[in-house]
């Protein structure tokens, strides 16, 4: 089952600021890419600490496409934006622990799930439903009920910071017909706190999913995509700083896409197959790792920059011993690791026949379970 994130994100393009301060490009580090210079390699080369789980349901939970993964402590959180609208948590091994599932009108429901955060300092998960403009806090023990917010604005994506801040990116317009765009926000009253000093034309909001978004342990990353993407690093509603630029070159999307409707942002994206919507940013030791989207969702690469001798690698391909083809982009990150959902018909079934073979205690059975059910296996690795 490959996640469907991306192929939303387009989708939204069609149907969904602050400051003139540029990036100071010659303080942080640019990574030049050039997508010509990409490898095919194998997973055992480039991964280490390699596992696969089953994840085990009981009979009456169901689960459609994962659109995206976030995680807390030991629990993995899985939405299902496009069938059942629902969040389902199972722990590290697969296990079942529970699931939202509040499709409605009432104040305790949503119409769309379009992103939500899990708050660890308030011990809430938040969700956010765009058809009706709110936000929906449940306890993240059980789920129940806390409250609703209606907002007057309207959001592409949200991450909370910590107990007081959020960080925001909105589609509104102010009293001055301007993009409100991204910005710190108050997670209580929902009010500007501060705005990123960067001007961030129509696109790049439009752009700004949760997919640009990953929450590490003690920091948030945030990829705002323009005509070279900025990695930002957010600590609290204070601490904001500029890591890299990522310039994809003739690759990239010029300044006038950026500015241009939707339909026309898409139709250069993909007919001149254009570098955009840099995700999943890992730091492992000296390397920051980042996949990107080469004109749409099936062709994804892997950038592994070395931060000490300024050196990338980018991968377009990756093949393991054990999957069909190569692996689909990862649906999120887990303890410094990328996680990506895998469709058990699609893997390498003879591998497992041999009980000597188990791959991280997979079996033929867990295979064939997964497969009967349409339930996607997660796998797991870290970055050599």
């Amino acid at each position: 089952m490959k996640s469907k994130h991306i192929t939303l994100f387009l989708l939204v393009l069609l149907f969904s600021s602050c400051g003139n301060n540029e990036p100071k490009s010659d303080s942080i580090d640019t990574i030049y890419i050039d997508s010509k210079e990409v490898k095919t390699t194998n997973l055992s080369t480039i991964g280490k600490n390699i596992s696969i789980k089953a994840i085990s349901l009981p009979d009456t939970i169901f689960f459609g496409d994962i659109t995206s993964i976030k995680t807390s402590k030991d629990q993995l959180y899985l939405l299902d934006q496009s069938q059942t609208q629902t969040i389902t948590v199972i722990d590290k091994n697969g296990l079942f622990l529970q699931q939202l599932k509040r499709p409605g009108d009432a104040p305790e429901e949503y119409d769309v799930i379009h992103d939500f955060s899990i708050d660890e300092s308030n011990n809430q998960l938040v969700v956010y439903d765009r058809n009706s403009s709110k936000f929906v806090f449940y306890d993240l023990s059980d789920f129940s009920f806390i409250k609703s917010v209606k907002v007057s604005k309207s959001y592409m994506s949200f991450e909370v910071l910590d107990e007081k801040h959020w960080l925001a990116i909105s589609d509104s317009r102010n009293s001055e017909n301007k993009l409100v765009g991204t910005e710190i926000i108050n997670g209580k009253t929902f009010s500007s706190i501060k705005k990123l000093n960067r001007l961030q034309p129509p696109m790049s909001v439009k752009a700004s999913e949760s997919v640009m978004i990953e929450k590490h342990k003690d920091f948030v990353n945030y990829s705002m995509p323009d005509t070279k993407t900025t990695l930002y690093k957010l600590t609290n509603g204070k601490g904001i700083s500029e890591e890299v630029i990522i310039d994809f070159g003739s690759n990239g999307i010029s300044s006038n896409y950026w500015n241009s409707p939707p339909s026309e942002f898409i139709k250069h994206l993909m007919k001149e197959k254009k570098a955009t919507a840099a995700h999943s940013f890992l730091y492992q030791g000296n390397q920051l790792c980042f996949w990107y989207m080469m004109g749409g969702f099936l062709e994804q690469h892997l950038n592994i920059y070395d931060l000490s001798d300024k050196t990338v690698n980018t991968y377009d391909k990756i093949k393991s011993e054990i999957i069909e083809g190569h692996l689909p982009p990862p649906t999120g990150i887990f303890k410094n690791q990328y996680l990506h959902l895998i469709d058990p018909s699609t893997l390498k079934t003879d591998y497992f026949k041999n009980p000597s073979q188990k791959f991280s205690g997979l079996s033929l059975e867990d295979v064939g379970k997964s497969i009967e059910n349409e339930t996607p296996l997660i796998l797991l690795y870290q970055i050599k």
